[in-house]
């Protein structure tokens, strides 16, 4: 799976859309209101991870707040709905994951409009949404877009040969870890560039690929928050190898550091 930056894949959902359209809708209540998020609940029972496909890639909001943004976009179609005139583009492919991964739903739309079939009961439902409703896909990413399903943390103390490295894969461990930063926050403009290389990293994996990394410097004995530096790798289009986006979280190093001790411990003889 790869993910593309927010931005580009915005204008490529939007671009075949809103510059097509004419007139006013008229507006209901906030998008992200309690009211809205409850009723799109029930068109999709337990989503808690979404993905937008198009013909420019695929975007996954995985944050909590951007998914329940994304849920509460989509309306149950009356046919009385005012929307804007479209001319007709490609359809969006969406998929709503649960927590554990599975496909819950399926669903596409264009012009406003589209369909949600759930994968129980193949029960197909219409439903809608108005221009500016899925504003969210114009947010920069953030780690929780990426930290869904984590199945490994890899830690990397020091340089070279003589750098000390574990493996985290037992989920009381992986939560500590997953747990020193606030991963649904918005990453920090980046801070200044150290002179020497950083001496942590933490990379989190899903499976055998590498969905984001933390570097950061603080020493032998880190203590108390320090800045890291989180970034997620691109591996597809023109981009590939560059990041879909990179900046500084406030990272709890303690808290990393007793993770690391306590696997280390498991490696000695």
């Amino acid at each position: 799976m790869h993910h593309r930056s927010v931005a580009p894949v915005l204008g490529l959902v939007l671009s075949a859309l809103l510059p097509a359209c004419s007139g006013e809708a008229q507006r209901e209540d906030s998008a992200a209101d309690e009211g809205a998020l409850a009723r799109a609940r029930t068109l999709v029972p337990d989503a808690a991870r979404l993905q937008f496909e198009t013909r420019g890639g695929v975007t996954t909001l995985g944050a909590k707040a951007k998914v329940q943004k994304a849920l509460s976009a989509f309306k149950k179609a009356t046919g009385d709905e005012v929307l804007p005139r479209c001319n007709i583009a490609p359809a969006t492919k969406v998929t709503f994951f649960d927590k554990g991964g599975e496909v819950v739903a399926t669903g596409s739309y264009v012009c406003f409009r589209g369909t949600i079939k759930l994968a129980a009961s193949g029960e197909e439902t219409r439903v809608y949404f108005h221009p500016g409703d899925l504003s969210v896909l114009d947010e920069p990413m953030v780690p929780a877009d990426v930290l869904f399903n984590v199945t490994k943390i890899g830690i990397e103390k020091g340089f070279g040969p003589s750098a000390k490295k574990v493996e985290v894969s037992e989920g009381r461990n992986l939560a500590k870890v997953l747990a020193a930063f606030d991963a649904e926050a918005e990453l920090l403009p980046q801070g200044p560039v150290t002179r020497c290389p950083p001496n942590h990293r933490v990379t989190f994996y899903r499976g055998h690929d590498d969905v984001g990394q933390l570097t950061y410097v603080c020493g032998d004995s880190p203590a108390g928050k320090v800045n890291a530096t989180f970034s997620i790798p691109n591996r597809a289009g023109e981009r590939e190898g560059d990041y879909e986006a990179k900046g500084d979280v406030r990272l709890d190093a303690p808290a990393v550091q007793r993770v690391f001790d306590d696997e280390a411990r498991d490696l000695v003889p």
